[in-house]
């Protein structure tokens, strides 16, 4: 696998470099071969988001603010969330979970799975 994915262009005037190039052994155990990828961009994405989905503040009134107080215990939530993710595509990417044979363990390893896929949308801020 190779990918070279260039920087963010602001405008609709410049085009995004792209090159992705899959080989066919990169699909045996893709789940494996995309952790190595996901887990490093959750790190990076952690440590540099800068907003919380709207998901995890609980306002009921559209036209009030919210207060910093509220802000924080949704940072605090969203910050959980993302962790468990991380947590996730860790044991995924290490190879952990091939000699890990508890139910519990995977059944938390599948809670962040589940955790990224809902909330795939939100890993823009």
């Amino acid at each position: 696998m190779r990918v070279n994915i260039g920087e963010y262009v602001d405008n609709e005037e410049d085009v995004r470099q792209i090159d992705v190039q899959i080989d066919k052994w990169d699909t045996w155990s893709l789940d494996h071969t995309l952790a190595l990828i996901i887990y490093p961009a959750l790190l990076e994405f952690k440590k540099y988001k800068t907003g919380v989905p709207s998901a995890f503040i609980p306002i009921t009134d559209p036209y009030r603010d919210y207060t910093d107080e509220e802000y924080a215990q949704a940072q605090k939530a969203w910050d959980e969330v993302v962790d468990r993710m991380i947590w996730s595509f860790e044991q995924l990417a290490s190879g952990q979970i091939e000699d890990n044979y508890e139910k519990e363990y995977h059944e938390r390893v599948q809670q962040g799975l589940e955790l990224f896929g809902k909330y795939y949308r939100n890993l823009w801020t």
